[in-house]
């Protein structure tokens, strides 16, 4: 009782007190500088890497039309070139809407009014975190375009505002018009220091009135005769206290009262502590920003680690996918013989698959003898060659496989549409094979003699499908797989069912109806030479030539399209293929990397195609990449086109 009355009955009160104030201000001051910093200092969404390689396009200086139509809403196309092309495609992942504004601006000539449109799409992008996808995905793009357009003062202002759009949502150092921390988050802090510094004076002043009133009693206690050992520990050898510290707790006053206080300051410190950036707000804010970057490669690096080729040593090529055994031909037991034109089965390639061998010419000359004019295509299409071919070029020897068909290789299936580049590579690498490259196909197309078209030298649209009316294809609903839309599309016929378009070495459907997305062998810095697709053969409309020579270099691997279709090809007699292009092996890539990029593995395909042959390849209504795995885009109203029918 007497420790108790001498302890001050205020001191513990205004501790508390203290305390309460203390944290009041923490919380105070840290709601604020929170608000704040979810307003200014969001953490930055990721960049899809579509964008970033779309970027590097844009910033080429052009404004003009192209080829590639887009919908730019309220009914209207428009015709952009590749570069933009590419650009509305990634957009077209945030949805219809900013895709369509991103082509209207990109379709229009008019620098300034281009200009106005860039800036107005990153105006209308909502400020919250709803919208940080699409301002980070189109602050990829954006700045890009504007940078390419003439040097003006509106342009310039307009790409540096697009740029603080996005630095100062993130909280970025290019930021120079974000508001400064709220002051009440400085007041609250201050509150919560000082507060602080009460408790820990009230805390002092208590525990030495304590330990002040302890001392008292112990001099107030008499002596015990009857424990010697007691009397005989010298108080300098032992200090007051320290056999409690060795066996009975902490050092210092006993007793539930200071032990709660000394808790409740730990929580306050803690507290405080979360409130530490509002100390030196910007300089906090662009720290933050500094010890963020080494987690995350800025847009540059990010694009360069996909797109440009490894400097390190190539790695060992991967494990080799063995051939499949030459099961099955293309044609079932029991069905009609092949063709006349068509080629049999060679011991040398597995069942489906038709050897190619002989001499194939790098460069060749063809002499037209009538010719016409496209002008939705800008193409110069040749009805007539004469009867001779002049190889101006070298021969190069080449021996190879091809498949019988598009794929899936089937006779009276259709041709798959709508895989890219990558995804096209993995099928092919699921059934031990490979992507045909530009010249395996031409010269599977063009035969011996190296003729224009595949059945001779006179262009006809009935043999190889061809020549029908443009469709004016609703590009939204292309990009969304609409398989309504696809179907409508669809002009396609089945495998096998062209008879007479089959070339001298027996290998029927290569130019017309679908377009065949194939490996490039250009390794040349301009144009040609940019992308490892290529695109060859024409497909089912007028204007295209649906020859076996020309090519499409534009279209970059992530391309897909409703008539673009492909096959595969591979190593003759029993010799391992190796999945990968020229240009893959000749950078070192691994198939791995092929299969992040196709969003489906190889073992994934396998799995799927197990399904489909078993009948049981089923996806969900929205599961796009399951769609596109199974080859079930194309709706059920697609009805195919009659060879026999006149063109218009």
């Amino acid at each position: 009782m007497t420790s108790k009355a001498a302890l001050p009955p205020w001191l513990p009160a205004l501790g508390k007190a203290s305390l309460a104030i203390a944290l009041l201000g923490a919380a105070g001051g840290g709601a604020s500088y929170l608000s704040w910093r979810s307003e200014w200092q969001r953490p930055r969404a990721k960049v899809d890497m579509c964008f970033l390689g779309a970027r590097k396009g844009l910033r080429e200086p052009e404004v003009e039309t192209g080829t590639e139509p887009h919908d730019a809403g309220e009914g209207r196309t428009v015709y952009l070139t590749p570069a933009a092309d590419r650009a509305v495609r990634c957009a077209q992942q945030l949805g219809p809407v900013p895709a369509q504004r991103l082509a209207a601006a990109l379709g229009e000539l008019d620098p300034d009014v281009r200009a106005k449109m860039l800036h107005a799409i990153m105006d209308g992008i909502p400020r919250g975190a709803e919208g940080d996808h699409e301002a980070v995905s189109m602050g990829a793009l954006v700045p890009a375009a504007l940078e390419a357009l003439p040097t003006t003062p509106f342009i310039e202002k307009a790409r540096k505002e697009s740029i603080q759009n996005v630095a100062c949502r993130f909280g970025l150092p290019q930021c120079n018009t974000a508001p400064p921390v709220p002051k009440t988050a400085y007041a609250g802090g201050a509150i919560a220091g000082l507060g602080l510094l009460s408790v820990g004076f009230h805390l002092g002043r208590a525990a030495a009135a304590r330990a002040a009133a302890k001392r008292r009693l112990a001099a107030a206690k008499p002596q015990d005769d009857e424990e010697p050992a007691a009397k005989e520990a010298s108080p300098k050898a032992s200090p007051p206290g320290a056999q409690e510290t060795k066996g009975k707790g902490p050092k210092g006053p006993k007793g539930p009262g200071a032990t709660s206080m000394l808790s409740l300051l730990a929580l306050a410190v803690a507290l405080l502590g979360a409130c530490a950036p509002t100390v030196a707000p910007r300089e906090a804010g662009r720290e933050s920003s500094a010890a963020r970057a080494p987690s995350s490669a800025t847009p540059d690096d990010a694009a360069s680690a996909v797109a440009a080729p490894s400097s390190v040593p190539a790695a060992p090529p991967p494990s080799a996918t063995p051939p499949p055994a030459p099961a099955s031909a293309s044609t079932p037991p029991g069905a009609p013989p092949l063709p006349d034109r068509e080629a049999k089965p060679s011991a040398s390639c597995p069942g489906d698959m038709i050897l190619v061998e002989g001499d194939y010419c790098t460069e060749v000359e063809h002499r037209c003898k009538k010719s016409w004019f496209d002008k939705s295509n800008k193409k110069e299409v040749c009805e007539e060659f004469e009867p001779k071919a002049t190889c101006t070029g070298r021969k190069v020897k080449k021996r190879f496989c091809i498949d019988r068909f598009s794929w899936p290789n089937v006779r009276g299936e259709r041709a798959e549409v709508m895989n890219n580049f990558y995804q096209a590579q993995v099928k092919c690498a699921a059934v031990g094979k490979r992507m045909c490259t530009e010249s395996e196909w031409t010269m599977s197309c063009e035969g011996p003699q190296m003729k224009p078209f595949p059945y001779g030298w006179k262009r006809d649209a009935t043999k190889c499908n061809g020549d029908h009316l443009w469709d004016e294809p609703r590009m939204t609903a292309v990009g969304k797989r609409d398989p309504k839309e696809l179907a409508r599309l669809w002009k396609g016929v089945p495998n096998g069912a062209q008879p007479e378009c089959v070339s001298d070495y027996g290998v029927p459907d290569l130019p017309g109806n679908t377009d065949d997305v194939v490996a490039s062998e250009t390794f040349s810095s301009d144009w040609k030479g940019k992308f490892d697709s290529v695109n060859t053969g024409g497909p089912w409309y007028k204007g295209t030539r649906n020859q076996c020579r020309p090519k499409i270099y534009t279209h970059d691997e992530g391309f897909y399209y409703y008539y673009l279709g492909f096959r595969c090809c591979g190593e003759t007699d029993g010799v391992a293929t190796d999945p990968r292009t020229p240009k893959q092996r000749k950078d070192g890539w691994k198939m791995s990397r092929v299969e992040s990029l196709a969003r489906f593995s190889i073992d994934e395909m396998k799995v799927k195609l197990d399904e489909k042959k078993r009948g049981a390849c089923s996806c969900k209504d929205k599961d796009i990449l399951c769609k596109t795995m199974c080859g079930t885009l194309l709706g059920p109203g697609a009805k195919d086109a009659d060879l026999t029918a006149p063109r218009e």
